[in-house]
């Protein structure tokens, strides 16, 4: 959508309205010693997938993730893949075995989304233990492997302390471009540029305690603040981050360089003093990318957006996720309908050690199969698309939603039960502000939801009110975009006072309600009037449909305009939404009011029967309306079940044959393996999976029975009373308007 605006600005001589998106790789150039500690890693890797190749399924997975965690530590940097390493060690070192139940254990608990890094880590550093420690049963076989690893982290100075810290490696490729990129993009000579701040995304604490420690060595003396961490849980608290995001969007705060994790980055918005962003690691989960990626490409950027990832000839693994990036970019609007395919790819990637050029083949033509596919539904969507957005600009028209209404509306419920209210100003930057005292009702409320910060007890300063968000519009680089002011608060429909206002309003439309005795549902206003019309009754009814489910189907609110001719009431006027029915000033002229109520003596018998005649019609159009829709749901709900069943069905399809595949598995095992295994430990083997099997087929049968009770409930219970009209659908007048000639003023 964004790129379709985008065409259509240029297309028009203007000026983008969203920045563009520029990915920039940065190449990496290995020296011999990190590339030894690859080499190395990669023949470990091997080793492990070949010592459990001949294992069953369960086995060969466990052997996968094995490998997988200590393989995305080192894509992040050595330092990092050194600390999980001697954890590993620590784990082959205990005296006893991990067996394969604790292995999947940690594997689910690395798994789950956490939001605190310090427990991430945990969790991790726990895994890297218990897998060293379930890998001892291989350790004779993996010895020359892991002595391989352990002399290349030797060589790079990886080795730790007696308390167990890590220093500096001698060489880190990563970081070194790292310091290069902050000193290209972000110095001017020796001091930092004014308008540049980079953002640094890794998936691990780990990484960013190692990152920040080295900029603020390679870059002493500098201010405490100038490079920031935004890391989810520990000593961050919510109200710190928010500092940190207030911070760095603040272009006179010293902060330059901000360092993150995944589980701190999502819902941050800092795009108003940055552009710049380094995926230090390049996370296998391609949503995430685009999570991170957002953090600056959003709505309020003013320039464009440069994101920058490494790679590298020297090494297949950068090198097949710096292309998965590249893809990612390229397909991010259709994203969510072929992740699978990536989560594909880096299994035969990482799993089973496919060459990293193939995969990349193989994922992209299963990237264009699945989107020819998606693109046939395409032609609907963009008709129902095109609907939509008439009906959306139908909806704004009847809502008069602007600046202007929604200010009158909350001066008017201000003054409920208090007297008129009115805001002082505009003022020149068209702000408004309260008068004096607050209305006692509802200064609780102000108070609470309003009120600026204060540095101490006291309450804080009122702020400026802005209804129109035009008003916090500014042009940077010839772009507009949104800035709001520290001193003064957006007013829009979601906001507290907003939403209290229109409550006050719809209570006061029960009779018996506190809020009706506060407001009128009579008026008399000056306003256009027909030749020949002494008035126009402006008649604004509620409309209620309910089904028999007690559901209701069909609440609306319209006005209805009548012209009065000699006392009688003509017919109908045009419909006119709420938008452009417009009315003129207040009567206060007492004979005028006299006269108006006189007039409607005359006329509400008339609309009374208006009303019983409005609300039969509207009876008639539900009921056939609701036959239409009882028809094509019906259709719709019909294929849903048949659709479902089918699946049922293809899934107990699959899950047979990968069962009776495992039997013959089993069998081979025993076969191959096992020459002196009792017949009878061969038979329960293959008997507990048939009975797996029978439990599946049970599963399936339970699922057709439950569809067929379901699909009677649905087209012979539910469907019919959804669409069944309980009544008669209700017409209530809310207000009476009469409008007197503007000639009367």
């Amino acid at each position: 959508m964004k790129s379709k605006i985008n065409e259509s600005d240029a297309a028009a001589g203007r000026t983008p309205r969203f920045a563009e998106r520029k990915i920039e790789p940065l190449p990496l150039v290995f020296g011999d010693l990190e590339k030894r500690l690859s080499a190395a890693f990669e023949r470990f890797r091997s080793a492990v997938r070949s010592a459990f190749s001949g294992g069953n399924r369960s086995e060969q997975s466990t052997g996968y993730f094995a490998t997988e965690i200590l393989n995305k530590r080192l894509l992040s940097c050595p330092y990092t893949f050194a600390d999980s390493w001697y954890r590993f060690k620590a784990g082959l070192a205990e005296r006893e075995e991990a067996d394969e139940t604790e292995v999947k254990a940690v594997q689910r608990s690395v798994g789950e989304d956490s939001d605190d890094d310090a427990e991430a880590e945990a969790r991790a550093r726990h895994a890297a233990h218990v897998v060293g420690a379930w890998l001892k049963k291989k350790r004779q076989l993996l010895a020359c492997y892991i002595e391989q690893i352990d002399e290349s982290l030797k060589c790079l100075g990886l080795v730790p302390s007696p308390n167990g810290s890590l220093p500096n490696p001698v060489e880190d490729a990563r970081y070194a471009r790292l310091r290069g990129l902050i000193k290209e993009k972000l110095r001017n000579g020796s001091s930092w540029a004014d308008d540049e701040r980079l953002i640094i995304f890794t998936e691990y604490k780990t990484s960013l305690d190692y990152l920040v420690r080295r900029l603020r060595e390679d870059f002493p003396n500098e201010p405490e603040g100038r490079f920031r961490v935004l890391y989810g849980g520990g000593e961050l608290t919510e109200h710190h981050r928010e500092d940190i995001k207030k911070a760095f969007n603040d272009p006179a705060d010293p902060v330059r360089v901000l360092t993150a994790t995944d589980a701190a980055s999502e819902g941050q918005n800092l795009q108003e003093t940055a552009r710049l962003l380094l995926h230090f690691d390049i996370p296998w989960n391609p949503s995430r990318l685009d999570q991170r990626n957002g953090r600056l490409d959003r709505h309020g950027q003013a320039r464009d957006v440069y994101v920058f990832h490494f790679t590298s000839g020297d090494n297949a693994d950068l090198k097949f996720l710096s292309k998965v990036l590249w893809k990612v970019e390229r397909i991010r609007t259709d994203l969510g309908a072929v992740s699978a395919l990536f989560d594909a790819a880096f299994e035969r990637r990482f799993h089973d050690l496919r060459d990293a050029d193939t995969v990349n083949r193989m994922l992209d033509a299963d990237i264009a199969t699945k989107l020819r596919k998606a693109k046939d539904a395409i032609p609907s969507a963009e008709i129902q698309a095109d609907s939509e957005k008439k009906a959306l600009a139908q909806l704004v028209k009847e809502l008069d939603f602007n600046p202007e209404t929604l200010r009158s509306t909350l001066e008017v419920a201000l003054g409920m039960g208090a007297g008129t209210f009115h805001f002082d100003g505009p003022d020149n930057a068209g702000r408004f502000r309260f008068p004096g005292n607050l209305p006692p009702k509802w200064k609780h409320l102000v108070d609470s939801e309003l009120r600026l910060p204060s540095r101490d007890s006291n309450l804080g300063p009122l702020p400026s009110l802005v209804f129109d968000p035009e008003k916090f519009m500014l042009c940077r680089n010839g772009r507009s975009v949104f800035r709001p002011a520290k001193d003064a608060v957006l007013l829009s429909l979601g906001h507290p006072l907003i939403h209290q206002a229109l409550l006050l309003l719809s209570r006061a439309r029960y009779p018996g309600t506190d809020e009706s005795q506060l407001c009128s549902r009579w008026t008399v206003c000056y306003g256009p009037v027909p030749t020949g019309a002494q008035a126009v009754v402006a008649l604004t009814v509620e409309e209620l449909a309910v089904n028999e489910l007690r559901e209701a189907f069909h609440h609306w609110v319209r006005t209805i305009r009548f012209p009065v001719i000699n006392g009688t009431l003509g017919p109908r006027l045009p419909y006119l939404p709420a938008s452009e029915d417009r009315r003129g000033a207040l009567v206060t002229a007492p004979d005028l009011v006299r006269k108006a109520r006189d007039l409607w003596t005359e006329i509400s018998p008339e609309v009374e029967k208006f009303l019983k005649k409005h609300a039969d019609a509207l009876t008639h159009q539900a009921k056939a309306q609701l036959q239409a829709d009882l028809r094509r749901e019906t259709d719709v709900q019909k294929d849903l079940f048949r659709t479902r069943r089918q699946e049922i069905e293809r899934e107990l399809k699959k899950q047979s044959k990968e069962i009776r595949k495992r039997i013959d598995e089993v069998l081979e095992e025993f076969r191959q393996l096992d020459l002196f295994k009792e017949q009878k430990e061969i038979d329960d083997s293959v008997k507990a999976l048939e009975e797996e099997l029978q439990r599946h087929r049970q599963h399936h049968e339970n699922m057709r029975s439950f569809l067929d009770l379901e699909e009677k409930r649905v087209l012979e219970q539910i469907l019919p009373k959804r669409h069944a009209l309980r009544g008669f659908v209700q017409v209530m007048p809310v207000v009476v308007e009469i409008r007197l000639p503007e000639g009367n003023a």
